[in-house]
């Protein structure tokens, strides 16, 4: 079956027909669910739709008790940033197989008997809609920031629904918090600590566009301490309410409002530098 134009797309290596058919209940609408019964049949059409895959729904072994995790190391190494979410077996005999897949690069393990169907769902729909936003951020911010800053530009933007700090930032570059100042500095891009909160306001814009989500549940998404943390960075950064910023187009306003920043750097960058030195 075919990817749906404009609904997200999942593809699912679920075993028992029954659970798949509570799977594609669950979805409804809302999307578009292929399920698979091999791990090689999830790599070739995984690998066919690569481009438009939102998220994989996997458990470790398929039909056949073929392991699931080396198919998932190829399908990382083509696309990197692909959601994969797996649903496993509990309990500490299965702890080789849980090892395996956080080894394969599974963003999250959800566990039979204590998750539903209907949970293990709701995430991959997320971490597909979490992935489409980045996406569309990157390719509306890209095309200003110089190549050398793009894999920090990349990163910040891609773990926007995170709790990210400095520290976490510069290890995950390989690199001192002082020479990851260095470097945005040198490319004419905001400091760390400000390019952490243009990522996250990026990624508001994007879901007050692209979703009917209130700011509460944005924020939740976004792992923002509360709604009013929300509301105030885009008070500091824009001047603008959550609902205004929604009807003025959400992510435009934002991407403009950066590109500004980029161009001509205001009062929160010289902040921001003057926190980090």
């Amino acid at each position: 079956m075919p990817p749906s134009p404009g609904l997200p797309f999942l593809i699912a290596l679920i075993r028992d027909r029954r659970e798949a058919a509570l799977f594609r209940g669950a979805l409804g609408a809302r999307g578009t669910i292929e399920f698979v019964e091999s791990a090689a049949a999830l790599e070739s059409l995984a690998g066919q739709y690569l481009e438009d895959v939102g998220s994989l729904i996997i458990e470790p072994v398929d039909a056949q008790g073929t392991a699931v995790a080396p198919s998932l190391l190829r399908l990382r190494a083509a696309a990197a940033t692909l959601p994969i979410v797996a649903w496993c077996e509990a309990g500490h005999e299965f702890s080789q197989t849980i090892l395996a897949l956080a080894q394969a690069g599974v963003d999250d393990l959800l566990f039979r008997h204590v998750d539903e169907p209907q949970a293990v769902l709701r995430l991959a729909l997320q971490r597909a809609g979490h992935s489409r936003h980045s996406s569309e951020i990157l390719d509306a911010i890209l095309p200003h920031i110089p190549r050398p800053a793009w894999a920090i530009v990349e990163y910040a933007v891609k773990s926007a629904t995170e709790t990210l700090d400095l520290e976490a930032m510069a290890r995950t570059m390989g690199v001192s918090r002082a020479t990851l100042f260095r470097i945005c500095r040198a490319q004419r891009i905001p400091p760390p600590r400000e390019l952490i909160g243009w990522s996250r306001l990026l990624m508001v814009g994007a879901r007050l566009r692209g979703t009917s989500r209130s700011v509460e549940q944005i924020a939740y998404d976004l792992a923002f301490p509360s709604p009013n943390a929300l509301r105030a960075l885009l008070t500091r950064y824009l001047g603008m309410r959550p609902q205004d910023l929604r009807a003025a187009g959400g992510l435009q306003p934002v991407v403009d409002a950066f590109v500004r920043e980029l161009n001509h750097p205001s009062a929160l960058a010289e902040d921001a530098e003057a926190a980090s030195a």
